[in-house]
């Protein structure tokens, strides 16, 4: 190893460190690691408190929808797409008025071959 004749001299070298700046460069290293580590936990500690704040509010807008009459449960068709349809839990036919559905479109033979 070579003489320590200081950090910067020795490390401009680039070659033949003393023991001095190779014990520092590894505690630098070491620290750079270290901070890098901290900084993703704080961002990813502040990016999970915004998420969370965002959350309750939307948990709250979601709440009031409910409270106001006009949330939106969606059924599940058990049966092929057409103007009647089946839906989970009823045993009666509903009438199906989605945009692509109401005229029959989904089932038609014409449509199907394109």
């Amino acid at each position: 190893m070579a003489e320590h004749v200081g950090v910067s001299a020795c490390v401009s070298v680039m070659a033949d460190r003393c023991s001095v700046c190779v014990e520092a460069l590894t505690l630098r290293a070491a620290a750079v690691s270290l901070w890098s580590r901290i900084a993703a936990d704080i961002t990813r500690m502040s990016h999970t408190a915004a998420q969370a704040a965002m959350r309750d509010i939307l948990d709250c807008e979601l709440q009031s929808i409910r409270e106001g009459g006009t949330w939106k449960t969606e059924r599940i068709i058990v049966t092929s797409q057409g103007p009647s349809i089946r839906v989970h839990g009823r045993h009666e036919p509903v009438l199906n008025f989605c945009a692509n559905n109401y005229l029959g479109l989904s089932v038609s033979i014409c449509c199907k071959v394109l």
